[in-house]
């Protein structure tokens, strides 16, 4: 019995204050952080508008940049084609000096 008494009167005791003190402290820390938020949730949203302005400016900025890219790679292609013509006819041109060089040598050797 004494062993009884001992558990009744000293661990029952403890184990409910430390259970009543848990619970306490884990309910005023809630309210603590919900006191934080609520004080600071203009700053968070003010920040968070801020953020989504400068996502916006950036998605502008790159449907730009991706406009001149486009336009770019049109010119490009244009420019590779007149390239290309133009070679072509600088190697026409080769071919009909080579012939008339080559005619005016048989012409003269005759």
């Amino acid at each position: 019995m004494n062993f009884l008494d001992h558990l009744i009167q000293y661990v029952v005791p403890a184990v409910i204050g430390g259970a009543l003190t848990w619970w306490a402290t884990s309910k005023n820390d809630g309210t603590q952080r919900e006191d934080v938020y609520a004080n600071h949730m203009p700053e968070i949203w003010s920040r968070l508008d801020k953020i989504t302005q400068e996502r916006d400016d950036l998605k502008v900025q790159v449907e730009s940049l991706q406009d001149q890219v486009s336009k770019q790679s049109t010119t490009i292609k244009n420019q590779s084609r007149v390239i290309d013509e133009l070679t072509q006819s600088v190697n026409e041109l080769k071919i009909s000096i080579n012939r008339n060089k080559e005619e005016i040598e048989n012409g003269k050797v005759k």
